[in-house]
């Protein structure tokens, strides 16, 4: 049976090696001890996990990382920013490997030229040609999926896409002597069908994307769908580091994994007002870059006319008023544009500036000591 390498002693530390047993007597010490932890994990058949190896400076640069990425916020996030605590939990989980084949069935689209006349005269146009095409695909799934339901929200998402460099077999893990402290809730029978099938039909659309590379194409259906029913299935357990952050007297949790690369954040510091502004400039943006492109087909359609009816007065006098207005209308929404282009960049800018500064400057949140008391 593999077991864990190393536990320490709850009374004096010293490593507690080569343990078949959760009960036993410390032999420096002569304590008996429980460790809760390799209990959980014999009964469970644990076969692997990952070991925490996240330190405190990474867990801040972490934080600071998930801070600066919302550029709506507060101008005082980094310094009124608290870290109000910070544990460490493992969660027992499947880890699934499963290989999927899939018919697939879409229509390619070909570009053609072709010849159109309206009447008075022959024009070019580009038109696309449909064919219905048919293939099959393939694609490897491997993810990690929370054997209890309540992390789920943590888990699947701090977890996936998989990275199995950070897994290791049970036998070379190290755990303190209550670090397995979540069980298992959920049955390893309803993971095909509610976990690996969605995802394996997500990875099967993918993997024909690809193979069409870069076609384009529509209405893109797959069926047929073959999961291998061999697929490997090994319970799991994984580190989880909690961080209570608190701004202006509200909380902010931020979830990582063992190693302190995958993270979520489920909600973040946030300027309101800032976030209005910036969304107010985006939609000016979209309606300017808008009126400008109607303006300038407008503009060619005039141009187009004075000269094509140069001879007919009436016409002439109108496209060419239309043109200049056009004209006139295009150097001031031009303008507009850039103006509120630059209104736009000044704004993104605030953020990564203060973190410039912050970084600069050496600082540490208010609380980062807290992140020092992890094992």
């Amino acid at each position: 049976m593999a077991v864990v390498k190393d536990f320490k002693c709850p009374n004096c530390g010293a490593s507690l090696t080569n343990l078949y047993s959760p009960t036993g007597i410390c032999s420096f010490c002569s304590s008996p001890y429980v460790i809760e932890g390799l209990k959980n994990i014999l009964s469970e058949g644990i076969q692997g996990g990952t070991a925490f190896t996240a330190t405190a400076d990474m867990l801040h640069d972490k934080i600071i990382e998930i801070l600066s990425s919302n550029r709506s916020a507060p101008v005082d996030v980094f310094d009124n920013t608290v870290i109000e605590s910070c544990e460490n939990f493992s969660v027992p989980s499947y880890y699934c490997h499963y290989n999927g084949t899939s018919d697939y069935m879409c229509e390619i689209g070909s570009v053609n030229k072709v010849h159109v006349y309206n009447g008075s005269s022959t024009k070019q146009v580009r038109e696309t040609h449909w064919s219905a095409v048919t293939g099959n695909t393939r694609a490897e799934l491997e993810c990690i999926v929370s054997g209890n339901s309540e992390y789920d929200h943590v888990i699947n998402d701090i977890y996936n896409p998989y990275r199995g460099s950070i897994f290791l077999n049970v036998e070379n893990l190290t755990f303190e002597p209550d670090a397995y402290n979540v069980s298992y809730n959920r049955p390893e029978g309803v993971l095909l069908d509610t976990f690996v099938r969605p995802a394996m039909e997500k990875a099967l659309a993918e993997s024909v994307e690809k193979q069409l590379d870069g076609k384009n194409y529509r209405n893109l259906s797959t069926g047929n769908i073959n999961i291998e029913k061999d697929g490997t299935v090994d319970k799991v357990i994984v580190g989880v580091y909690h961080i209570v952050l608190s701004h202006n007297g509200k909380r902010f949790d931020i979830y990582t994994t063992a190693d302190g690369v995958g993270a979520k954040c489920e909600e973040m510091p946030n300027d309101t007002n800032r976030e209005g502004s910036i969304n107010e400039l985006e939609d000016i943006d979209k309606k300017v870059t808008a009126a400008l492109k109607t303006a300038k087909i407008i503009l060619a359609v005039s141009i187009f006319a004075v000269l094509l009816f140069h001879r007919k007065p009436l016409i002439l006098t109108v496209s060419s008023l239309a043109s200049m207005f056009e004209g006139y209308n295009i150097y001031n929404q031009s303008n507009k544009l850039k103006d509120i282009k630059q209104k736009i960049e000044e704004f993104n800018k605030v953020v990564p500036d203060l973190l410039g500064k912050f970084l600069i400057e050496k600082k540490k949140l208010d609380g980062a000591e807290k992140l020092l008391e992890l094992k």
